[in-house]
């Protein structure tokens, strides 16, 4: 195939993710905080040292996360700068909340959160579905690391951003996913799950997203290619393209019809580039019937991807680039054939089995952002936060459950604890 002038820049043509929402009004207003906080405490401690922490260190507390879950959850910034400030704002309510449960422990938050947290977030891709969840932190989670990657796609998406660094995005924003799957996988399997989770959040549709975000970031790496031999080209484009199928095939039934048909035609607008350097690769070894095959192939796919894009989208003006040359070659190697060698085209089932694949990307992990934002992502200014409250160490030997509180009650009225009648019991009988 020959080479066509270099496309207009490919990450106008991917498709971002859409952020998920939380209730119009500010549903970090209807999360009690302080109450929360109180009573994760009294099940982390017991209610005698969970007493010990003041009413204002509550309070103080309660204010951070109501300010910091209201800046992580704020909307769609437009500018670069904004989008960076979004992705701190994430990753430092991301910190607090890992403070939160190093602090009182998993048990102690599910226990004690589970009556006033009540953090809901909306279907990305449907904004009339709404998901409730009490008291799982794993919920927020998830909601927050799909919302940290959707981010990093509208950042992948601007056109004023080198292919490399797009590539890069693209694949910490999978990494995203992956921990949003995760979490979302807890949740799925735990018993405090309200109502089902919605399409967006269920791991085989996350795991969708995380193909369709690997198969644009491969995208970048087929483009840097270009002067690769054809051999190269054909496995890296091929890749793209499996990525692609499969993740439009498993994104979930309230995904738009015009968003599924632009992932579907950016799909065969690769396997179309990968058939076409197989076609030029097969002619320079003389397998002509094969080649002509590739190439007829390759426009097929071309002509059902400028089908399926939409008439004014990046991605239609970069069939018509990548069209025009394919189908000069086309065109001599049907002649040269049909004049000259006469060999037989293969069917298209035996040409998709030719079709190697490299895979180049992978999910890359939240440090790695620096990268892109220039500087260290992990949050560190959370030291403040909690630090009235007891030691790990103090959670562990209080216990959380009834048998602490009823410690409390027993020596709120002077009578022995139970440790303390352990400590003078003489026997397996006295402890019993």
């Amino acid at each position: 195939m020959a080479t066509a002038s270099r496309l207009a820049p490919l990450p106008a043509s991917f498709f971002a993710l859409p952020l998920k929402s939380t209730e119009p009004s500010g549903i970090s207003e209807a999360i009690d905080w302080p109450a929360s906080l109180l009573a994760i405490s009294q099940a982390a401690f017991g209610k005698e040292t969970a007493a010990r922490i003041s009413r204002e260190s509550i309070g103080r507390d309660a204010d951070a996360f109501r300010r910091a879950r209201n800046a992580a959850t704020i909307g769609k910034p437009k500018q670069a700068e904004g989008l960076f400030a979004a992705c701190r704002a994430v990753v430092h309510y991301l910190g607090m909340l890992d403070k939160l449960e190093a602090a009182a422990g998993a048990e102690g938050v599910r226990r004690g959160g589970g009556a006033n947290l009540h953090f809901v977030w909306r279907n990305a891709f449907s904004f009339v579905e709404r998901k409730l969840h009490a008291g799982s932190l794993a919920f927020e989670r998830a909601g927050l690391y799909f919302n940290l990657g959707a981010m990093l796609t509208i950042y992948a998406t601007s056109v004023d951003v080198e292919l490399q660094a797009t590539a890069h995005a693209l694949q910490c924003a999978a990494g995203c996913i992956s921990e949003a799957r995760a979490h979302a996988e807890l949740v799925a399997d735990g018993a405090t799950s309200l109502t089902p989770l919605t399409e967006d959040m269920r791991p085989p549709c996350l795991g969708a997203v995380e193909n369709l975000l690997l198969g644009q970031a491969q995208v970048c790496f087929a483009e840097r290619a270009a002067s690769a031999s054809p051999a190269v080209q054909v496995k890296l484009w091929g890749q793209a393209a499996l990525f692609l199928r499969n993740a439009r095939d498993a994104l979930p039934a309230s995904l738009a019809r015009a968003d599924r048909a632009h992932i579907g035609a950016l799909a065969s607008f690769c396997l179309a580039r990968a058939h076409g350097c197989a076609g030029t690769l097969r002619r320079a070894e003389r397998q002509h019937g094969v080649a002509v095959a590739h190439l007829a192939l390759a426009l097929s796919l071309l002509d059902a991807a400028r089908a399926s894009a939409s008439p004014s989208g990046a991605l239609r003006e970069q069939v018509e680039m990548a069209r025009v040359p394919l189908a000069v070659d086309c065109e001599c190697a049907r002649r040269e054939n049909d004049r000259i060698y006469f060999e037989r085209e293969p069917p298209a089932a035996e040409l998709a089995r030719s079709i190697e694949c490299t895979c180049m990307v992978r999910p890359l992990p939240l440090d790695r952002l620096g990268a892109i934002m220039g500087e260290h992502v992990r949050d560190d200014s959370t030291h403040d936060l909690l630090h009235t409250w007891p030691t790990p160490d103090a959670a562990a030997g209080r216990g959380a459950g009834p048998e602490s509180d009823a410690a409390d009650g027993a020596a709120a009225n002077g009578a022995p604890t139970p440790s303390e009648s352990d400590a003078h019991a003489d026997g397996a009988e006295a402890r019993a």
